[in-house]
């Protein structure tokens, strides 16, 4: 028997809008992304084949690096998209349930953790920052010495 699932992306918070994303963010497997919605919150989600998705084949894929990167890759794409319009708390990579009353419960469950992290995220910015060091003497870009280290 072959029946989809339901990947999970992040939750929001349920604002009655009828699509938190901009249109034509695709998920995993190439499946449109939609809002499941439950006692204020919202979980993004779309569909993936159980036949890549169920716990066994799903098991096996983690080692495909190829695959692996292509579903995290979906993943962020989601969760960048949703971070774009309003907060979003992620839910971690592969979180799969069974149809939309499987994320429901997920967010019946999970209702006071993520309510309290979407308190705490609201009206703020994740940034990266990376730092780069040469080897000891190296010039800098423009040039010149490096500065001595402090």
């Amino acid at each position: 028997m072959t029946r989809e699932l339901e990947y999970a992306y992040g939750v929001v918070r349920d604002t009655g809008a009828p699509d938190p994303l901009p249109p034509g963010v695709l998920g995993v497997a190439g499946g449109p992304v939609r809002a499941v919605r439950h006692r204020g919150l919202a979980v993004l989600a779309s569909p993936v084949p159980a036949e890549e998705f169920e716990e066994g084949p799903l098991r096996a894929r983690l080692e495909d690096l190829a695959w692996l990167e292509e579903v995290a890759r979906a993943h962020q794409r989601v969760v960048n998209a949703a971070g774009a319009v309003g907060c979003v708390v992620p839910v971690g990579m592969a979180t799969v349930c069974r149809g939309e009353e499987g994320l429901r419960r997920m967010l019946e469950e999970g209702h006071p953790r993520f309510t309290g992290a979407l308190d705490r995220l609201e009206g703020r910015v994740e940034w990266g920052v990376k730092v780069y060091a040469g080897p000891a003497g190296a010039e800098t870009a423009a040039g010149g010495p490096a500065p001595a280290p402090a």
